[in-house]
């Protein structure tokens, strides 16, 4: 996921650490590491059953291998982890749903089911 004002997921496509040295072995090497990255599309999705709750659950849906043009961030860019798992509709279309495995919203409310009222 890539935070920049909202959460967005995306798929890394390479990691790269650049380096370059110089002759002079009395100066530091230049170095910079950088991310290429495409970001999930979610154009025209139906609503989902979660798609209520989809903030508190942490899931959201995108568009079945549709991504945008690569863009090339810095690392601390980064800052949650996923699962991607694909949802077969019956009209053959595909989407991607995605569930995130680091909250950092509130957690839901702990319920008592002993009791009668929650």
């Amino acid at each position: 996921m890539v935070h920049n004002s909202g959460w967005q997921a995306m798929h890394i496509c390479s990691i790269f650490c650049m380096q370059h040295d110089y002759h002079n072995v009395t100066l530091l090497p230049l170095s910079i590491t950088f991310i290429i990255i495409v970001h999930f599309k979610s154009n025209d999705l139906p609503a989902m059953p979660w798609s209520d709750w989809e903030t508190d659950l942490g899931i959201r849906t995108w568009n079945f291998n549709e991504f945008s043009k690569p863009e090339i961030i810095k690392p601390h860019r980064l800052c949650r982890h996923f699962a991607l798992t694909e949802i077969p509709f019956p009209s053959k279309h595909k989407v991607w749903a995605i569930i995130l495995l680091d909250h950092l919203t509130q957690e839901p409310e702990d319920f008592d089911f002993d009791k009668e009222t929650i």
